[in-house]
């Protein structure tokens, strides 16, 4: 069964295959046909490895649009040592920064990358079209910028942070860690494709990065990103509630789409339908 016929994500059904860029490594898909100059690049959320943004390469690529989706340093696989314990937002920033240079050194320029952030990766790409500007900006239920009101960390969850990142240790993301982000909305086939869907997904998570993008996230300043932004909310969202993402659009001057939907919008029944949204939104902004 075809995924447009299931309405649902079926990872062996999508056709990527990995690459390297800025050295790190990515899931690629080309578009089928390929209609479009432009390439999306998919910034995953906090803990979660590139295998998450097939279902967002999927809707890109029969849209036209080349795409791919990236494994941050530290969230894929490798051992827990002090080395990514301690990577920080900067330094995911700083990834994705070497990752599109390398694009442009490779014929793809900066006005033809479409960021596509979702949750804490959607501060990253924020960062980054405010350093470089993209052709567009699309954020998933994103992270919210240190503008917004959040509860400021103690100087014990401070040192707790620092005592874990001493030790090497990193948060390793389970099958817990998905019930928590799904909420009510648990998809009907978890139980039963885990280990072959959901579970290549997860990855570890730095302690650093995710306390900075809780507690303490990057000031962004809207006047220096100067590409169409679409943010989209999720209905039933449990840790970005649809309110503060239409004032993050009002925020950067942006547009705002809301889903039926939890925080992980991508891997839920109704995304290849609304994903089509997304991608109209992005055709008519780059005049296509």
């Amino acid at each position: 069964m075809s995924i447009e016929d299931s309405g649902r994500f079926d990872a062996p059904k999508i056709p990527t295959r990995e690459i390297i860029v800025g050295g790190l490594r990515a899931e690629f898909l080309p578009a089928e046909p390929k209609l479009y100059l432009e390439t999306a690049i998919f910034i995953p959320g906090s803990g979660l490895t590139a295998k998450s943004g097939l279902p967002v390469l999927e809707s890109f690529g029969r849209n036209g649009f080349d795409s791919m989706s990236v494994n941050l340093k530290g969230r894929l696989g490798e051992l827990p040592n002090a080395e990514f314990a301690g990577r920080s937002m900067v330094d995911f920033n700083e990834d994705i920064r070497r990752a599109r240079e390398d694009l442009t050194q490779q014929g793809l320029n900066y006005n033809q990358q479409v960021l596509v952030g979702r949750s804490a990766g959607g501060l990253t790409a924020m960062e980054q079209a405010a350093d470089q500007k993209p052709a567009a900006l699309i954020l998933l239920t994103p992270g919210l910028p240190s503008q917004f009101p959040m509860k400021a960390p103690t100087p014990e969850e401070e040192a707790k942070v620092q005592e874990l990142i001493a030790r090497g240790d990193m948060i390793k993301r389970d099958k817990a860690s998905f019930l928590s982000w799904f909420g009510d909305r648990v998809p009907s086939d978890f139980e039963a494709a885990y280990d072959e869907k959901y579970k290549p997904m997860l990855g570890f998570e730095s302690h650093q990065a995710r306390f900075e993008a809780y507690s303490k996230p990057p000031s962004i300043n809207p006047e220096k990103i100067k590409c169409p932004i679409l943010v989209v909310g999720a209905s039933d969202d449990n840790r970005v509630s649809p309110q503060q993402c239409q004032e993050l659009a009002r925020f950067l001057r942006g547009d705002y789409l809301e889903m039926k939907a939890g925080h992980l919008l991508m891997l839920e029944s109704e995304w290849p339908q609304f994903s089509q949204q997304i991608t109209e939104w992005l055709k008519a902004r780059l005049g296509k």
